[in-house]
C-alpha cells in the first residue's frame, strides 16, 4: 500500500512529482501468510534527477543496460549502440595534470595517489556530424571497476613512471616521445615539463626546430 493505493506485489508503481515531495515514502507490504501483520519499508532517495519529456509521450525513454544504467538520447530517449572508445589513459596523462604543482613534486611532504579505474562514459547526440557525436557533451561518468592504484611522493617514484620504450633510450623529440607514451597536444608538453622539473630528463639541444631531450 502507497498513498493509500493496494498494489500486487509485482506491480510497477508509477510515482508523480508531488510524491517526491516528501523526505519519506513510505511502503506498506503484506505477506499472505500474515495477512493482519504490515511491515513498513521506507527506502532512501539519494539521487533525483529533472528530465525533459521533449517527444511530449509523457514518459522517460529508455532502457537499464547490463551494468544496470539507465541510458536515454536526448531527442527521443532512444538507445543507441555502445561501443569501446578508442581513447584509453594512463597514468602519464595523470603526471601530465601535475604541471602546476612543480614546485611540490618529489617533496616528501607532498604525495599524489592516481586512482585507475575502468568507467562507462555516456554522452548525448547534441553534436555534429555522423550521428551527432562530434563535439557532443558527455551526460555522465560513470565508474565500473577498480584496476590499480599509484602513489608518488619522491623523485624515484616519479622516474619509474617513465615510459621504457626503446625510441627514448637516446636522444629524443616531443614527437617521439608522445608516440612511446600516447599524450598529444598539451598533456605532452606538461608531463615533458614534469619530467624535467624532477630531473628525469634534461634538453640537451635541438633537431631542425625541435628541442631535444635525454632521460639523466
Amino acid at each position: 500500500v502507497i498513498n493509500g493505493k493496494l498494489y500486487a506485489g509485482n506491480d510497477k508503481i508509477w510515482l508523480g512529482l508531488d510524491d517526491f515531495n516528501s523526505k519519506n515514502l513510505i511502503f506498506f507490504y503484506y505477506s499472505a501468510e500474515y495477512s493482519s501483520i504490515a511491515s513498513k519499508m521506507v527506502p532512501v532517495i539519494d539521487r533525483v534527477e529533472l528530465y525533459k519529456d521533449t517527444n511530449h509521450n509523457g514518459k522517460i525513454d529508455g532502457e537499464v543496460d547490463e551494468n544496470g544504467f539507465f541510458q536515454l538520447d536526448k531527442a527521443s530517449g532512444e538507445v543507441k549502440a555502445r561501443k569501446k572508445s578508442p581513447h584509453h589513459q594512463n597514468l602519464l596523462h595523470g603526471i601530465a595534470e601535475l604541471k602546476p604543482f612543480l614546485q611540490y613534486l618529489g617533496s616528501p611532504r607532498f604525495t599524489v595517489c592516481f586512482v585507475l579505474m575502468e568507467a562507462d562514459e555516456y554522452r548525448l547526440l547534441d553534436g555534429w556530424g555522423k550521428g551527432g557525436k562530434r563535439g557532443s557533451h558527455r551526460y555522465e561518468l560513470l565508474p565500473l571497476s577498480l584496476t590499480d592504484t599509484c602513489y608518488l611522493a619522491t623523485r624515484e617514484d616519479y622516474a619509474a613512471t617513465f615510459p621504457d620504450d626503446p625510441r627514448l633510450a637516446g636522444e629524443f623529440t616531443a614527437k617521439t616521445f608522445g608516440k612511446a607514451s600516447r599524450l598529444r597536444g598539451f598533456a605532452l608538453y606538461d608531463a615533458l615539463a614534469v619530467f624535467e622539473a624532477l630531473g628525469v630528463i634534461e634538453k640537451c639541444g635541438k633537431e631542425k626546430r625541435a628541442a631535444l631531450y635525454q632521460k639523466i
